[in-house]
């Protein structure tokens, strides 16, 4: 009888044995996916810091790009305005050179009258 009794409590000892074996083989499934799951955890944070320092990257280099455009509009201004001036100078030198020719042409105008009308007196 308790050949038998022993022999109960050495299969009740193996099917615990089998369910702690069952139990560890879970366990470490579950350790090993939990794992995987803090490696992948880990790959998204170093691409989403990759990724900030892109766009801070980007940033920087349309903010210095930005800046140069201003400058470049600053300059394009000034020269736009000195050109303006020219402009205005030499409309007014034109001006003033068709005022003295009209009046060397009134004036020629004028001695032509004179001489015509000396011309015809005599």
């Amino acid at each position: 009888v308790e050949a038998v009794e022993a022999m109960e409590a050495m299969e009740v000892a193996r099917g615990e044995a089998s369910d702690a074996r069952d139990a560890l083989q879970r366990l470490r499934r579950e350790m090993a996916e939990g794992e995987r799951v803090r490696e992948a955890e880990r790959v998204r944070w170093v691409a989403a810091e990759a990724d900030r320092a892109d766009l801070h990257r980007r940033d920087a280099r349309l903010t210095a790009e930005a800046a140069a455009c201003s400058e470049a509009v600053v300059a394009a201004r000034k020269e736009a305005r000195s050109a303006m001036e020219e402009l205005h100078a030499a409309r007014n030198t034109h001006a003033d050179a068709l005022s003295s020719m009209r009046n060397a042409h009134a004036q020629a105008l004028s001695s032509v009258r004179n001489s015509q009308t000396e011309a015809l007196a005599s």
